[in-house]
């Protein structure tokens, strides 16, 4: 999936759910960081140098911007007050319960915005090459498949009965699933 979905139809969704907080926790963004929520700092998680290499040129004129290099495990580090956390294209990247303890991981973040296909949908990089012409296959290929089900307590979201948009806030109660068109 590419983050042009999310821009054109779940932004909106996402932005009209959560409470601007003063920093953005971008996990596994790639190259391509989402930078449609207003913010003071946005970190940019990833584990790909070449990925790293390509951000160290994203400079936002309305945000300070920090890199972190690692995996999603390094999202403990951050303090998860007054911080959204984003994981738009990013869990099923992880085997199942690498997922499920990352998951556990955002339920501590103030609030937090999941975006991942629903159920598993093949995606692989035989020759190491990824979409953007850049060495990260092993970092795009799908390893995961998620349903309604992984995500309790959070609120859902079906995108054209082709992906999931799992939120969670602290400040909000769950009200159940809903259907994005």
């Amino acid at each position: 999936m590419q983050h042009e979905l999310l821009r054109d139809a779940v932004s909106s969704e996402i932005l009209y759910k959560l409470k601007p907080t003063s920093r953005i926790l971008d996990v596994g963004c790639g190259i391509r960081p989402c930078p449609v929520f207003p913010c003071e700092s946005h970190i940019c998680l990833e584990p790909h140098q070449e990925y790293i290499d390509w951000l160290e040129t994203w400079k936002p004129g309305d945000r300070d911007v920090e890199i972190m290099q690692g995996t999603a495990e390094r999202m403990s580090e951050v303090e998860p007050a007054d911080t959204t956390l984003l994981m738009l294209d990013v869990i099923e990247h992880m085997e199942k319960e690498k997922g499920l303890e990352i998951l556990s991981l955002a339920e501590k973040f103030e609030q937090a915005a999941i975006f991942t296909p629903l159920g598993f949908r093949k995606q692989e990089h035989p020759n190491g090459v990824d979409n953007w012409g850049m060495n990260g296959g092993f970092w795009q290929t799908h390893r995961s498949g998620w349903t309604v089900k992984d995500f309790k307590n959070w609120d859902i979201y079906i995108w054209r009965s082709i992906a999931i948009l799992a939120i969670r806030s602290q400040s909000l109660c769950p009200t159940g699933s809903g259907v994005m068109h």
